[in-house]
């Protein structure tokens, strides 16, 4: 599904379109470097020559003859995606050289004041740079509030949100920026560059303590600021009272606020976690009267507008186990697997899409309850591929080698599980829990079995 219907197609029975998203194919990468790093390393150069000279990027495009037609928007997180791909796969594959490449940018006038977005052939620039200095324009790019919250821009992950305006702020785009920021330093400390360090380590401060003086209300964290600093995602909104990715986030992103956030955590579940029906659900109640954008356009419960969007529950199971909580994280995985959920007489029934791939979207409709929609096209295929593999398998590879610290639940029983990766073939085997198991193997070229 990663491969195929994502990074090759760029297609599905929901959607038709052989169109690259510059977020949507970086963020199948970070999955996909396990299965085609050389692929990988190709489509970051490609990206990179699908930014603009300013920072920011074609949202999505198709390919004409090796010139891009496509849409340059104001979405604030697209360009970010770029460093964060970089680093995960430098992390993986030790290749350094990828640094060096050096990428044309593209050329355009910026989008007038007037302009929502403007699809067009932009030029190719004659400027080029090496692709850290593509990743150091996406941070440069990233624009502040006078509270120091990223602005909203057209939207944020979320296109739905499309009309918060200039004055609006993300509070998931302000974690999701230090969480890159971390991942990037590291880059950034290896090639000496302490003017960028000195500046992504003070955002990450700021932005840390605009998260706890504006942006946590008593069990949540809020979603993001409408103009005037009108909150979503509050206990007190007529609509989205609680949002499931800046919860998420707030874990993923290691912000150091261990209460706030477990309790954001908890609110989730217990309010967007739905056993009955077997989702989890983006956001609650929908919308239908704040003019948040065209997420309003959807039925109440249908897609982004209060269903299940796969990719954050994805991200809200990788928080469970970043927390410890593998129990409620494996229980999670198995509304989101289709071999799982079709097994289930009471799901299955009702989900009516395929057996085998990953659905983009559980519906949460009065009409429409457990059905799914948007198969094979979705990249929350990656991100379920990368939490099995990473936090409930507990696989990762850093600097070449292989660490295993399996987080599974104490009634998952033994496994065997073989890597080949970087011409090294490895074999584990899991016996049970009774005592800590942990492996570290090197990328030697050779063939390992593990006993833990």
């Amino acid at each position: 599904q990663i491969m195929c219907s994502r990074i090759n197609g760029r297609t599905g029975f929901y959607q038709t379109s052989g169109a690259f998203g510059f977020r949507d194919q970086l963020q199948d990468c970070l999955a996909a470097i396990y299965l085609s790093p050389e692929r990988v390393r190709k489509h970051i150069l490609l990206c990179c020559s699908r930014q603009f000279e300013e920072g920011d990027v074609l949202h999505w495009w198709h390919e004409l003859k090796n010139r891009p037609a496509g849409v340059r928007t104001r979405c604030s997180d697209d360009m970010l995606w770029l460093p964060l791909a970089v680093s995960k796969y430098l992390n993986v594959t030790d290749d350094a050289s990828l640094l060096k490449e050096n990428v044309s940018f593209l050329k355009a006038d910026p989008l007038a004041p007037t302009e929502k977005d403007r699809y067009f052939c932009p030029e190719k620039s004659q400027t080029t740079a090496d692709v850290y200095e593509h990743c150091k324009r996406a941070f440069l790019c990233v624009r502040f509030s006078d509270r120091f919250l990223p602005f909203m821009g057209s939207c944020d992950w979320n296109d739905g949100f499309s009309e918060f305006g200039k004055g609006g702020e993300s509070v998931w785009l302000a974690e999701f920026y230090i969480m890159v920021a971390k991942a990037f330093i590291p880059i950034a400390k290896s090639l000496s560059d302490q003017e960028l360090m000195s500046l992504l380590k003070g955002n990450i401060q700021k932005l840390t303590d605009s998260l706890a003086m504006y942006c946590f209300e008593k069990d949540r964290y809020l979603r993001a600021f409408m103009p005037l600093k009108k909150p979503i995602g509050s206990a007190l909104s007529k609509e989205d009272k609680i949002d499931l990715i800046p919860q998420a986030f707030a874990v993923l992103a290691g912000l150091p606020f261990t209460e706030f956030n477990r309790k954001g955590m908890k609110t989730a579940y217990d309010k967007l976690v739905d056993s009955k029906n077997g989702l989890i659900k983006l956001l609650d109640p929908p919308f239908e009267q704040t003019k948040v954008g065209y997420i309003a356009d959807y039925p109440k419960g249908i897609r982004e507008n209060g269903g299940q969007y796969t990719h954050a529950a994805v991200w809200f199971i990788k928080a469970l186990f970043e927390m410890g909580e593998e129990e409620k994280g494996f229980k999670l995985i198995k509304y989101i697997l289709p071999t799982y959920r079709c097994q289930n007489d009471h799901y299955g029934s009702k989900y009516m899409t395929e057996p085998y791939a990953v659905s983009a979207d559980i519906y949460s409709n009065e009409h429409a309850m457990s059905r799914g929609g948007w198969s094979h096209y979705t990249g929350a295929a990656g991100w379920i591929y990368q939490v099995i593999l990473e936090n409930l398998l507990g696989v990762k590879i850093c600097n070449r080698v292989i660490s295993v610290s399996p987080s599974v639940p104490k009634d998952f029983g033994p496994f065997s599980l073989k890597i080949l990766f970087r011409n090294t073939e490895i074999t584990l085997n899991f016996d049970g829990h009774d005592t800590p198991h942990t492996a570290v193997i090197p990328l030697d070229g050779k063939k390992h079995t593990v006993e833990l």
